[in-house]
């Protein structure tokens, strides 16, 4: 990676030749910076898109800059305004039948992560161009894509849904960590509960990969299966608590919520030993904590009947009382059946 120095003087030098720089040097131009980590100058991005809407309106975007863009969008955190945002959406949509595989997932994807609203008929023309040519596509382009479509709230049809399993399936071993836990979860997001024969592929496919996930990625692996109210064979949830134990360190506040309420949701107890580390892991995060973060945390040891040590305890109860009127008539419920349950724990312990 380039000196901030030198960044700055490309900036600088970029700025005043854009006037002159075709689609794809804009895209590439975007794509560098992202790829590298670095935030642009907010002048900087503001003069690119609109040397963008330019090129949109002449027509020079080809579907290899409309996918770069969209990514190092995503990749910088930056969303254009909603008129961008529909022109991009309008071009994407006329782009399709000569749209690679990756491309059209990473256009879903920064769509996704940016959190922008798709217009109406988007979702149904990428599923469509999707399903034309299925076989095309790779495991983890299928998985990202469905990922993408359910985080923007689009339901596939049944049929599209069996035939895009079906492809991961047949190609399990090119799965990654990353495109499994994306296939579970935009599975566990379906309006019609998948059969569990297709669960059951994933889990397989999951053990056989579960030391290589990340925190995040098994986060979303337990909130998939809690959702699909599926619990796994102990052998599969050991193997998970062991891939968690060795990641934890690396969980943050989300992923730590999300996770012990996973696990509780399925009525698993996990050892001893694990609850220690995660209470480490959570000493380390609690001031981080949202009002949700807190609710499904202190749900959760309740269920698994975990009283943790005192201080952390009386922490975790006065993150609670910070922010009581944030919380909904749910988690309120949640809090005050944790508080009975761990009294009532604490007291048969003081018994003993």
């Amino acid at each position: 990676r380039p000196s901030a120095q030198w960044m700055a003087s490309y900036q600088v030098a970029s700025f005043r030749q854009m006037g002159r720089a075709n689609s794809q040097d804009l895209s590439n131009m975007l794509w560098a910076l992202a790829s590298l980590g670095v935030s642009p100058e907010p002048a900087w991005l503001q003069q690119l898109l609109q040397e963008v809407t330019r090129r949109q309106i002449q027509k020079q975007l080809l579907p290899q800059h409309m996918a770069n863009l969209g990514w190092a969008l995503a990749k910088l955190g930056h969303r254009p305004d909603r008129d961008w945002v529909s022109r991009y959406q309008d071009d994407v949509c006329a782009a399709l039948p000569d749209m690679k595989p990756q491309e059209l997932a990473n256009v879903l994807w920064s769509l996704a992560v940016l959190n922008c609203k798709p217009q109406r008929g988007f979702i149904g023309s990428c599923l469509s161009a999707m399903a034309e040519r299925l076989d095309s596509f790779k495991a983890n382009e299928v998985a990202v894509a469905l990922w993408a479509v359910a985080r923007l709230r689009g339901q596939p049809d049944l049929r599209l849904m069996a035939a895009a399993l079906q492809h991961c399936f047949t190609q399990a071993r090119q799965l990654s960590p990353k495109g499994l836990s994306m296939l579970m979860w935009s599975v566990s997001n379906m309006s019609t509960p998948p059969p569990k024969a297709w669960i059951v592929k994933l889990l397989v496919a999951t053990q056989v990969r579960m030391a290589g996930f990340s925190a995040q990625e098994l986060s979303m692996l337990a909130v998939s299966l809690a959702r699909l109210e599926y619990r796994p064979p102990d052998t599969w949830l050991d193997c998970f608590t062991a891939a968690a134990a060795a990641r934890m360190s690396n969980f943050e506040a989300q992923g730590l919520a999300n996770t012990l309420w996973a696990l509780a949701t399925l009525h698993y107890t996990p050892s001893e030993e694990w609850m220690n580390a995660f209470d480490s892991q959570l000493q380390q995060h609690l001031a981080s904590f949202t009002p949700a973060h807190t609710a499904m945390t202190m749900w959760a040891i309740s269920r698994l009947e975990w009283l943790p040590e005192q201080p952390l305890w009386q922490q975790l109860q006065e993150r609670a009382e910070l922010h009581t009127a944030s919380y909904c008539s749910r988690s309120i419920r949640m809090m005050q059946r944790a508080i009975r349950v761990l009294d009532r724990v604490e007291a048969e312990d003081d018994e003993q």
